[in-house]
């Protein structure tokens, strides 16, 4: 009997319990907005040249440098949706392509005959900063309509070996993001 008691009893303290966590739920929610626009804006990569010459470097410069001299290239947003409906007025780059296998935040250096080994590709903003394999870059303002965005690529030095020589190349792909 004194058993039974006391099994009823832990029972009930149970039961107790779990009313209490009944009773501290609260009612709470998520309100999800959005825009939806008649269109997107067109992009254009220097002027429509979506193949980029990043030139020759020696492999005694990028094994003393790190990097190859910059080339410059720009990503020109235009004819984006303005006004009232549809309104567009930021946007971000990301750049995707096959990661390095010493630096994932490179590219994969994909030179389909005698490749250079330990060199990446690498894409930098115009201040300077890495634009990581698969992450979303800076915001950029596009509520005029329009935007050229300003970015750097380098031949990097991966890995611990030295770099040799051969050709370098890499397919990147891109993702404009509005909101």
């Amino acid at each position: 009997m004194k058993l039974k008691a006391k099994t009823l009893a832990k029972i009930l303290t149970l039961s107790a319990g779990c009313s209490l966590v009944t009773m501290a739920q609260a009612a709470n929610t998520i309100t999800f907005t959005g825009t939806v626009a008649d269109t997107t804006c067109t992009a254009n990569i220097n002027n429509g040249a979506n193949s980029i010459e990043m030139g020759s470097v020696s492999v005694a410069d990028l094994k003393a440098n790190t990097y190859s001299a910059a080339k410059n290239f720009s990503f020109t947003l235009s004819n984006c949706p303005t006004g009232e409906e549809g309104t567009l007025t930021k946007a971000r780059i990301t750049f995707g392509g096959e990661a390095d296998t010493f630096n994932s935040d490179y590219f994969k250096n994909q030179a389909p005959v005698s490749p250079a080994t330990n060199v990446a590709i690498a894409i930098f903003d115009n201040a300077g900063v890495v634009q990581k394999n698969n992450t979303e870059g800076s915001d950029v303002d596009i509520s005029s309509g329009e935007a050229t965005i300003p970015f750097i690529v380098k031949m990097a030095k991966s890995g611990a070996a030295e770099p040799t020589k051969g050709p370098v190349q890499t397919t990147v792909t891109y993702n404009v993001t509005y909101y």
